[in-house]
């Protein structure tokens, strides 16, 4: 995409990216955590995203409050996911084997 398009396509939006996603029909969002919950916090309370359908969230833990506030956002089909790069696999093994053990 050309530096010009991409001048196109966000003139006329308002600068914030809260409201940019809404107006671009954005589907699909990937940020870290942290980035996500800076974002969340910038949302008007009022902001609805209907064509949201996945919140990619990376390198970083989300929790049970991030999924609870940006649910009032998201339609009732939409996902939050979260990925786990290798340094955080090492954690996850440990507490899964610790798990199974102590449940077996």
């Amino acid at each position: 995409m050309s530096v010009e398009h991409t001048d196109e396509i966000f003139s006329g939006l308002m600068v914030t990216p809260y409201v940019a996603f809404k107006q671009l029909r954005v589907s699909v969002i990937s940020m870290t955590s942290s980035l996500f919950r800076t974002w969340l916090a910038a949302v008007p309370k009022d902001l609805r995203y209907p064509s949201l359908r996945l919140i990619r969230n990376v390198s970083e833990p989300v929790y049970s409050d991030d999924i609870t506030r940006v649910a009032t956002h998201l339609s009732d089909t939409a996902l939050v996911s979260q990925s786990l790069a290798m340094s955080e696999a090492g954690t996850v093994a440990a507490a899964a084997a610790i798990w199974g053990a102590m449940n077996d």
